[in-house]
C-alpha cells in the first residue's frame, strides 16, 4: 500500500481519488477470485482498480490490522498490539500514517465504519459516519449513501476508507 499511495510524485497535476474498501474476514467468494458467485459490480470495481490476491495481517486481529495498514508498521511497531475494545492503544498519536500524510497532501479523508484503533485522535478524518458499526448492524445501504455524500462534496483528491462488518 505504502507505494500505491506515496509512489505519486509531487508533480503529477492528477492526483488520483483513493477506495479503500474492507470487509472483514471476508473469504474470496467473489466473482473476480474465480468463484461461481456472481458479483458484477464488485468484479467490475476489481477490474478497474487494484485487487489482492496475496494479502495477509499482521495478527489476527481487527484493531492490530487497521494500524497496520494505516500506519505502514507491524503492531510491535506502532504498538496497538491487542484490540482497541479492551483499551490497547498504539505507542503514540504521533506516528506518521495514510490519513495525515494523505491530508497534509492537499487530500479530503472520510472513514465510514469503525476505526477501531486507539488513539481515534491520531487519525484525523474530515468525514466520519458510522462509528459504532461493529457494536450496531447497518442497513448496507447507509453505508453506500454515506460515501456517495461524501465523494459528491469532495471537490479535491479524496481518501475514502468504508469499513464493513458485516462478515465479522
Amino acid at each position: 500500500m505504502g507505494l500505491s499511495l506515496w509512489g505519486q510524485s509531487p508533480e503529477s497535476k492528477k492526483r488520483p481519488n483513493i477506495l479503500f474498501i474492507v470487509s472483514e474476514d471476508n473469504g474470496p467468494e467473489i466473482g473476480c477470485y474465480g468463484t461461481p458467485i456472481k458479483t458484477p459490480h464488485l468484479d467490475k470495481l476489481a477490474a478497474e482498480g487494484t485487487l489482492f490476491r496475496n494479502a495477509y495481517v499482521p495478527q489476527a486481529g481487527c484493531s492490530q490490522s487497521r494500524a497496520a495498514f494505516l500506519t505502514g508498521l507491524y503492531p510491535h511497531q506502532n504498538g496497538q498490539i491487542g484490540l482497541a475494545t479492551w483499551k490497547y492503544a498504539m505507542y503514540s498519536g504521533k506516528i506518521k500514517n495514510v490519513v495525515k500524510t494523505l491530508g497534509k497532501a492537499g487530500y479530503r479523508t472520510g472513514l465510514i465504519g469503525k476505526l477501531h484503533i486507539n488513539p481515534k485522535s491520531a487519525f484525523p478524518f474530515d468525514f466520519k459516519a458510522i462509528p459504532s458499526a461493529n457494536f450496531s448492524r447497518q442497513n448496507m445501504v447507509s453505508y453506500v449513501e454515506n460515501a456517495a455524500k461524501f465523494i459528491k462534496q469532495s471537490g479535491q483528491p479524496f481518501y475514502l476508507q468504508v469499513n464493513y462488518p458485516d462478515a465479522h
